[in-house]
């Protein structure tokens, strides 16, 4: 380790670095950070719908889909809120962590999505249902849940997903992800270490490409559960239209602004980015 490193290595040092990356976020991602609140707001805003639609409904298989939905939307909202907070404040690893557990939970609503009498089974759901259950495991298991969605003629990134998911492994592979960082010098190919997070907009801009978009796609699967053409559903799926084409425009401007990206952000991460693009133009 250099001189440096070991003068740096002081709580102090991170909290001043936090306090710095979070002015540089603000300022250099207000739009796309604007954009991340406005369909946070349309998620909580489907959920307003849903608890409202929960109450009036007298069909127990739409409360059971409506219980889920709610629920996972719940975690999907806590997920998305942590991940603009560690965008913020330049802890960009972390967000891929909380990207693989939101991905999981919109895995889980597509299956009930298509199979809503399932939604029952996993409200029942017990801290060691999974453990006891073979039924169920073989339901929910994340596998079984992307064989089911293939089948259905989802298109599932395995490979970026597979490589997102050691993030949460204890490796040294994975650590790199949140503290090291490869030197674009003669000795490219290594990595260093970096003690506090630091503003890095090749990181911050893909990341936030990403979770723009995830509030979206719980919304979506609830709308295109209910929609039945009434003005109701008519100005949902309007609004998530438009919230669609907001975030392809910003997404389309960021991509411009910051070629650069695609030469240094990790390969896993923009094919990922990139997968998920393409899927939602399918399901618009």
């Amino acid at each position: 380790m250099s001189d440096k490193f070991i003068k740096n290595t002081n709580l102090q040092n991170v909290v001043n670095k936090e306090v710095e990356i979070y002015k540089a976020s603000l300022k250099n991602l207000r739009q796309p950070l604007k954009l991340l609140d406005s369909t946070t707001s349309f998620l909580l805003k489907s959920m307003r719908l849903a608890l409202k639609m929960y109450k009036n409904s007298n069909k127990q298989l739409e409360k059971d889909f409506l219980t889920v939905f709610l629920n996972i939307s719940n975690a999907a909202l806590h997920l998305v809120r942590s991940s603009r907070i560690n965008l913020c404040y330049g802890y960009y690893g972390s967000i891929m962590v909380l990207s693989r557990a939101l991905q999981n939970y919109l895995y889980t609503l597509m299956y009930i999505h298509h199979n809503p009498k399932d939604g029952e089974i996993l409200i029942k759901e017990e801290k060691d249902t999974y453990q006891k259950d073979k039924g169920y495991r073989k339901k929910f298991h994340e596998v079984s849940l992307r064989k089911f969605l293939v089948k259905k003629g989802y298109d599932i990134p395995e490979a970026e997903l597979q490589t997102l998911s050691k993030v949460t492994h204890g490796s040294t592979f994975s650590s790199q992800i949140f503290g090291y960082k490869p030197l674009y010098t003669e000795h490219e190919g290594e990595y260093e270490v970096k003690y506090a997070p630091e503003y890095d907009v090749v990181k911050a801009i893909p990341l936030i490409q990403l979770l723009m978009v995830f509030p979206l796609d719980f919304v979506r699967f609830f709308v295109m559960h209910f929609d039945d053409n009434t003005k109701k559903w008519k100005a949902m799926k309007s609004e998530l239209q438009k919230h669609d084409q907001d975030i392809d425009t910003a997404i389309t401007f960021l991509d411009r602004q910051y070629q650069f990206i695609r030469n240094s952000t990790p390969e896993e991460l923009m094919d990922f980015i990139s997968w998920r693009n393409k899927r939602n133009e399918i399901n618009k």
